[in-house]
């Protein structure tokens, strides 16, 4: 039947289940504040906010909440900040390998690094 055995006594005595004010409030205000910071405020920012107006609750007991109003905060994307300037309008660095000549010889390397000398060396 899929019912807790203290929910099956409490029917028997004819008692039933409503949730109190307080806890109404509580969901109302929990929820408030999840829109408040748009959707960016999870569980523990959440419980965190409330303990600073002075209401003590758990981040198991807001979760709760949350899930059963189907509320999910969001993760925003990190900040990549555009670390190259593309449209410049200057040309492009020219790549000084290119301009080289082939290496003949095994572990042949050209210097690159200096203009001015141009001439090949082997590695040793």
């Amino acid at each position: 039947m899929k019912v807790s055995r203290s929910g099956f006594y409490r029917y028997l005595k004819g008692e039933t289940y409503s949730v109190s004010e307080q806890k109404q409030e509580l969901n109302q205000q929990i929820e408030a504040l999840f829109w408040e910071h748009k959707r960016r405020y999870g569980t523990r920012r959440l419980q965190a906010e409330l303990v600073a107006q002075g209401r003590i609750i758990g981040r198991h007991q807001i979760r709760k909440i949350l899930k059963e109003k189907e509320l999910q905060a969001i993760q925003p994307k990190s900040f990549v900040p555009k670390t190259t300037q593309s449209k410049h309008g200057k040309r492009n660095s020219p790549n000084l390998l290119l301009e080289q000549a082939r290496a003949e010889k095994l572990n042949q390397i050209n210097d690159y690094r200096m203009g001015w000398y141009q001439t090949s060396h082997t590695c040793l």
